[in-house]
């Protein structure tokens, strides 16, 4: 069987898809108006990005095991996997952060942050053929305790946070209370913070 035709490779695809969705109805939800559009259409708009968005995420979370259990473990499919992560999870943080109002200076050092670990992703993975943590390296103190103990510890959990639970739970604040995508909370933001400092740590132990 070919390798693009992998089982884990086609849930992959699928995450792109899903990806895409998300990508459609974010823009969609940004860039209509209040005029355009009412606030129940609107809400709903956001409501198919946030499922779109949660169900590229949960796939993620299904193509490792699939691949280890039927031993399709691939090159090509640890790159298509890991170069939409990082995607996906730029675009989390990009859309999401706050870009106006009290707290703007927070959501633009937080996309840039991301920016650079993504970028600096994609690099490594564009020079080695392979994501960082399937290198021979035994890596630091950052990169063990983030990618070794299957997100269950306090740099895991921020980590997640940053990426995933954070967006995810403004989407779904938006949506139900037909607020901006990018409005926050102080305990949101707070959080947004911590996450962004592990991301940090994060990028500059894996290129160091």
């Amino acid at each position: 069987m070919p390798v693009w035709l992998y089982l884990p490779n086609l849930i992959g695809y699928l995450r792109w898809l899903f990806l895409f969705v998300f990508v459609y109805y974010m823009h969609v939800s940004t860039t209509t108006t209040a005029e355009e559009s009412t606030r129940e259409r609107r809400s709903t708009t956001i409501e198919y990005a946030m499922w779109s968005l949660l169900i590229s995420l949960g796939l993620d979370f299904i193509d490792g095991p699939v691949a280890r259990r039927y031993r399709m473990c691939s090159q090509f499919g640890d790159l298509n996997d890991h170069v939409c992560d990082h995607i996906t999870m730029f675009l989390g943080i990009a859309y999401t952060s706050i870009f106006r109002g009290p707290g703007a200076w927070f959501g633009t050092i937080n996309i840039l942050i991301n920016a650079i670990h993504a970028s600096v992703a994609l690099f490594y993975m564009f020079l080695y053929g392979h994501y960082f943590k399937h290198s021979k390296m035994k890596g630091n103190f950052v990169t063990r305790n983030i990618e070794t103990n299957n997100y269950w510890n306090i740099f895991s959990v921020l980590w997640a946070a940053n990426y995933m639970i954070v967006p995810l739970v403004k989407m779904s604040y938006a949506a139900s209370h037909g607020l901006e995508i990018n409005a926050a909370t102080p305990f949101l933001t707070f959080f947004d913070g911590l996450g962004m400092c592990v991301c940090a740590a994060y990028t500059i132990a894996v290129w160091v």
